[in-house]
């Protein structure tokens, strides 16, 4: 039996914020418009914020955020029917598949990602983290190793190639580390 959520604004906020790029994606792949999709964004937002107490932990929010996220499109659809241009329900149907497909497909690489920069040396993983966590630059990270700009560059290049190799071996091995 699943414990209950000891913060359960924080637990609401951690998964949003983890899930909230592939949501947008989704609600984006269905709504063309860029400002609509953001404001459907946000209606999904409060109405996962409203509902978080239905949601069960442990189970998949992604999923969950998904079906909210369509009920919210369609919502929106019905308030739009005035205007010229719509898509038909079959269209949308599709395009929502599709877009839920690639959520999914989404999680799996980000699972092949962290698996794979697992398996990295200590080091290689540091540069990595002190490049694209910490945002630091080449230069900077250059500086502080005494190497050439040039070398540091090399040697992100072939770990990218690496992490690049490995995950390619994963989705291909079915998306499982």
């Amino acid at each position: 039996m699943q414990e209950p959520v000891v913060d359960p604004q924080g637990e609401f906020i951690r998964l949003l914020l983890r899930h909230e790029r592939q949501i947008y994606g989704y609600i984006r792949t269905l709504i063309p418009n860029r400002a609509d999709a953001e404001d459907v964004l946000q209606n999904v937002s409060t109405v996962l914020w409203k509902k978080f107490g239905q949601f069960q932990p442990g189970s998949n929010f992604l999923a969950w955020a998904l079906q909210v996220a369509w009920h919210e499109v369609q919502s929106f659809r019905r308030r739009q029917r005035q205007e010229h241009l719509r898509f038909s329900t079959e269209l949308v149907e599709t395009l929502s598949a599709v877009a839920f497909d690639e959520c999914k497909n989404f999680s799996e690489l980000e699972a092949a990602l962290i698996h794979c920069t697992a398996k990295l040396r200590p080091e290689a993983r540091e540069l990595l983290a002190r490049r694209y966590e910490g945002r630091t630059s080449v230069g900077a990270i250059a500086e502080e190793m005494r190497r050439p700009v040039q070398t540091v560059y090399s040697m992100l290049k072939r770990i990218r190639v690496t992490v690049y190799q490995c995950i390619q071996r994963t989705m291909t091995a079915g998306g499982r580390p």
